[in-house]
């Protein structure tokens, strides 16, 4: 009886608290909103292609060995004190951010499934041994430096492989260069008695994440890192400056004491996506016990090159360096995780839709129920809101930037097409949903897709990148309110706003006419609202699709339809699917299904208008029906056995009977009951 008088309460609130509160409530789940979606309006016919959000898909945190590229370097051992690289060299090491103030949980040793650490850790008060002691093998040819590991190496070194997922981005996008993440999962050691040649499986972004990488071979050296070590800049960013001694204090473990170090950074230094771009570099320096050492810039190479690096300075160590990032195995991007829950998932799936538009609350309502997997794959979509002669039927490639490229990744790069929908569709607005990160982390993106392209006056570009979102926790339902809202000086090339992108625009506008266009004034807030549940582990798998109807949960929308640009006419249509985190590679969960359950692949190759089916659905105009709310009891009828069941609840301060949701069951709630009670059913 309670959980029903709850219900019902719920649907009081709406009723009672008028017009701001008429929808659905944005949760991410049908529950208590059954009378404002009615029928599901399309449910998927393909098993997901993206895994199957179940709790035997769980990985630990991955697994480390199965990692075969990463960093290559050749040292010569004269660099090392002379060592020979058989068992009297401990390494130590870990991925840090640019600017070295800040380190990850990718840690050489292992952590016990800690988070990223931050700055300066003391390693000799965590448990286990953040070092290893390398074993390095011989024998045969030496290995091809090119960032993948050869059969010469034999086995991980120390019998070690990275037990914590990591803290800073799971790469998943394989290619070499670039990075969406950076994680060590194992060292792989040979050596001819001249050079240490190592390979760290795993990632380093590139983004000017440092790799940190200390070596212990002789006598004396330092445990924790001095104040007064060589001064020198991350090597591929000389805006982050004096990056080893902002690890002053960093304790090594007991048995460790640093002489030597050799730190490694990558960056695309012209994002134009050309691998020539990608460079990266290292620095050496020695690390005498009281400080004061010798330091030498290594030379700056490219991405899975032979590891030449050029520009070394005088008297510098012959070192061999190259990266590829191409890794999309090892570890993962989060802590072991329970399933089900409502923030994290392992798989990703569109299981169907429902939604309508209201003209009296002048909104959308959308909710895309199934999973959304934590590792910033995202949900896609695009609304057409003003008929098909109006908006983009492929993806136009003068968009605004949003999502690192997100709009640009799906358009034509010259050989492929860009993304086409069907005939009678033609995007007018784009919005994405994306989850990762150990939080989890929520974010969300959106753009008004113009017929003609990103609006300007003049050379200056009006139109905006929207974004909103961080910690989950504190992002639910996520709400698009700001702050940041970017003016325009004239010169600015893009413009992002963590408001709605089309009210953005207008506050633009509006700050243009009154003459201080870099200072807009933020719009009205509450124009659009979204939610994540993962908590479904029904609907699809990855070889059925039959239960597909009956999940509840996933994403919910709720968006101003001034904001979406409706006409008040046309039909809204939405379109979409899932893609990985780049927007680079769309699954098979498209909205409207597919005739075959194949991933589609390249975004910007695919043209739902030669494909079987209509690849959208179309949202009916309706309201929310709230039923009966003085009905209680759920019979029909408001009678004598609701109004004393309500009193119950109300003289007992029972929850169900807080009817405006302040908290408390006052003398408000009570005269709300009384005038739904007398309205009767």
């Amino acid at each position: 009886m309670k959980s029903l008088v709850s219900m019902r309460a719920a649907a009081i609130l709406a009723c009672a608290a008028g017009h701001a509160l008429a929808g659905p409530v944005n949760d991410g789940t049908l529950a208590g909103d059954e009378g404002c979606y009615g029928n599901i309006l399309w449910f998927q016919n393909q098993p997901t292609g993206f895994g199957d959000n179940r709790p035997e898909n769980v990985p630990p945190s991955g697994d480390a060995l199965t990692a075969f590229s990463g960093i290559e370097l050749r040292i010569p051992l004269a660099a090392l004190g002379n060592a020979t690289g058989l068992g009297d060299i401990k390494l130590a090491g870990w991925v840090t951010s640019g600017d070295h103030t800040f380190m990850s949980n990718q840690v050489i040793g292992g952590l016990p499934n800690l988070d990223n650490l931050g700055a300066t850790p003391d390693f000799s008060q965590i448990s286990g041994d953040q070092f290893i002691t390398i074993t390095a093998a011989t024998g045969g040819s030496p290995p091809i430096i090119d960032g993948f590991i050869d059969g010469v190496y034999g086995a991980n070194q120390d019998n070690w492989a990275q037990n914590n997922w990591t803290g800073f981005g799971d790469a998943q996008h394989g290619n070499i260069d670039g990075g969406s993440g950076s994680e060590i999962d194992a060292v792989y050691a040979w050596t001819d008695g001249v050079d240490l040649y190592l390979l760290i499986t795993g990632n380093l972004e590139a983004n000017a994440n440092g790799l940190n990488l200390f070596f212990d071979v002789v006598a004396g050296g330092q445990q924790v890192l001095a104040s007064n070590n060589p001064v020198f800049d991350n090597p591929i960013d000389p805006n982050r400056t004096d990056v080893l001694n902002v690890q002053a204090g960093t304790t090594f473990d007991a048995g460790f004491e640093a002489d030597a170090t050799i730190f490694i950074a990558g960056m695309d230094v012209d994002p134009d996506d050309q691998i020539e771009d990608f460079r990266l570099a290292a620095h050496y320096a020695t690390l005498p016990t009281g400080g004061g050492g010798n330091d030498f810039f290594l030379g700056e190479g490219t991405y899975a090159s032979s590891g030449t690096l050029s520009g070394a300075d005088a008297g510098a160590p012959d070192v061999a360096l190259t990266i590829d990032n191409s890794n999309i195995d090892g570890v993962t991007g989060f802590p072991p995780i329970e399933i089900p829950s409502r923030d994290f998932a392992v798989g990703s799936e569109i299981d169907g839709l429902y939604g309508f538009i209201d003209p009296n609350e002048n909104r959308a309502y959308i909710l895309v129920t199934g999973n959304l997997e934590t590792n910033f794959n995202k949900l896609v979509l695009f609304f057409d809101v003003d008929g098909p002669s109006n908006g983009q039927n492929t993806i136009r490639t003068d968009n605004v930037d949003i999502d690192f490229g997100a709009l640009g990744n799906m358009a034509s790069d010259g050989v492929d097409p860009g993304l086409t929908f069907d005939a009678d569709f033609a995007a007018d607005y784009f919005f994405n949903v994306g989850s990762g990160n150990s939080g989890p982390d929520i974010f969300s993106n959106s753009a008004v897709l113009r017929t003609n392209g990103a609006a300007f006056i003049g050379t200056a570009i009006v139109d905006y990148g929207s974004f909103s979102g961080g910690l989950k926790a504190d992002n639910d339902p996520l709400d698009y309110n700001g702050p940041r809202l970017d003016g325009q000086d004239g010169t600015a090339t893009s413009l992002f706003s963590e408001y709605p992108p089309r009210a953005s625009h207008d506050a633009l506008i509006d700050a243009i006419n009154g003459g201080d266009p870099t200072n807009p004034i933020p719009p009205a807030g509450d124009l659009v609202f979204m939610s994540l549940d993962n908590s479904n582990i029904a609907g699809v798998t990855d070889t059925d699709a039959s239960d597909a109807p009956n999940v509840i949960t996933g994403v919910e929308i709720a968006i101003d339809l001034d904001e979406l640009g409706w006409d008040g006419v046309s039909d809204v249509k939405v379109a979409g699917f899932i893609a990985n985190s780049s927007h680079t590679f769309m699954s098979n969960q498209v909205i409207g299904g597919l005739p075959a359950g194949d991933n589609l692949g390249n975004t910007r190759a695919v043209d739902f208008s030669q494909i079987d089916g209509t690849q959208y659905v179309v949202l009916p105009i309706g309201a929310c029906d709230v039923g009966c709310p003085a009905d209680l009891d759920g019979d029909g009828d408001a009678d004598a056995d609701d109004f004393f069941t309500y009193l119950d609840f109300f003289a007992s301060g029972d929850p169900a009977a807080d009817i405006d949701g302040d908290g408390d069951a006052d003398a408000d709630d009570f005269f709300a009951y009384l005038d739904l009670f007398a309205q009767g059913c």
